[in-house]
């Protein structure tokens, strides 16, 4: 999964995580409304029957106790009336209660028209017995309705509780991951940062090792005009003037070979006239003569359509190992491969020198070679160790 794949899933659970959040919070405070808002009500409705039931009653106990000494009519409508209201607020288990309580009140009002004044006394107070009991249940109800109430809350609250302490630990760890996350991020971006730095310093000293090869360049250039060519072509007009044909002719011979020696130190046009085999197994030929150092060439069977720069990028880079590998390796052997592979050109040069440390030891060589690799997008691995010999292996990504 590369960084923007990663940065997006992160984008995604960010946005479920919080909004997951923020939709249980929204779910409790309305879960929560509704429970209030139904418990409101309830009580409400609650509190309202027992004022209903409790004036019904009030108002039957105070009737019974003024039946006799005001309008009898009057007073057997009230009782009537608060017997129907009483009813109308009536629950099962009262439906019993309200049985006795009539019967009580008929047989009270009945030995009061008998004119049995110690019968409708016990009867009264049988009657007021009865609503005491009644206005008990009233009570126990209105209790009962409170805890019930209570036990909702209570219900509630535990509910509220744990969705939010969930919430609270879903909310700690998405902050826990999303910190770990940042902190592991600002830990790439601070080794990212470092090798840039590094780069940008390898990258100073290989420009300021560019600009003296390109001098130290110029000066062995200059030298070869001046010491070989230069000299050449002074003794070439002394033996002229002196008619000496012959000597003059030799002269002619080594100046012209030298400018073709030099010629192809800057670019052999083999290179581009019969490909990069050739060239490769010239430059061994040469070097073998210069050094006295063995140099074995395996490039058959390389394509004539090989890309130019490929050309040139390889022959430069076993220019440059060679000239390592006699020049501070003290090789005496070396053995460069050149092949192709599924989409790519392979190469490794191992030689016998007397190795080194390619950690600590970078020179301007190995540099300018790894820079004409990574040029190409290829890829560039030396191998080495004193005393063991230098391997380097190259491989450059072809087109289709």
């Amino acid at each position: 999964m590369n960084k923007n794949t990663s940065t997006s899933a992160l984008r995604i659970a960010l946005a479920l995580g919080f909004g997951g959040m923020l939709t249980l919070i929204a779910a409790i405070g309305f879960h929560s409304i509704r429970v209030l808002e139904s418990l409101q009500s309830a009580n409400a409705v609650s509190s309202q029957i027992f004022i209903e039931k409790s004036r019904a009653l009030e108002n039957i106990r105070s009737a019974l106790y003024l039946y006799g000494a005001g309008s009898q009519t009057e007073l057997r409508d009230l009782i009537g009336q608060n017997v129907t209201r009483y009813a109308s607020t009536l629950a099962v288990d009262e439906r019993q209660a309200l049985v006795e309580l009539q019967r009580g009140i008929a047989a009270y009002l009945q030995a009061m028209d008998q004119a049995s004044p110690q019968e409708a006394g016990r009867l009264r107070l049988r009657v007021v017995e009865i609503t005491d009991r009644i206005s008990d249940m009233n009570e126990g109800r209105l209790r009962s309705e409170g805890q019930r109430s209570a036990a909702l809350i209570e219900k509630t609250r535990n509910q509220v509780v744990l969705i939010l302490g969930g919430t609270a630990s879903f909310g700690l760890l998405l902050a826990f991951s999303v910190g770990a996350y940042i902190l592991r991020l600002e830990k790439s971006l601070r080794e990212r940062y470092r090798q840039i730095e590094g780069v940008q310093v390898e990258l100073h000293g290989l420009s300021e090792k560019l600009v003296n090869a390109q001098e130290e360049e110029r000066r062995s250039i200059a030298r070869e005009l001046h010491d070989e060519i230069g000299q050449s072509m002074s003794a070439l007009l002394v033996d002229l003037s002196n008619g000496r044909i012959e000597s003059a002719k030799r002269l002619a011979e080594s100046s012209v070979n030298a400018v073709r020696n030099l010629a192809l130190l800057l670019r052999p046009s083999m290179l581009d006239d019969l490909g990069l085999a050739p060239a490769l197994n010239w430059q061994a030929r040469e070097v073998s003569r210069r050094t006295g150092m063995q140099v074995d060439v395996d490039a058959e069977n390389l394509p004539d359509e090989l890309p130019d720069e490929h050309r040139t990028c390889v022959y430069r880079i076993v220019q440059e190992a060679l000239n390592n590998a006699a020049r501070h390796a003290g090789a005496t052997s070396v053995k460069v491969i050149v092949h192709l592979e599924p989409g790519a050109l392979a190469m490794e040069i191992s030689d016998n020198g007397r190795g080194f440390d390619p950690a600590r030891t970078r020179g301007m060589g190995l540099l300018g070679m790894e820079e004409r690799v990574r040029n190409m997008h290829g890829k560039f691995a030396i191998q080495s160790a004193a005393g063991q010999g230098t391997v380097v292996r190259v491989t450059l990504p072809l087109g289709a």
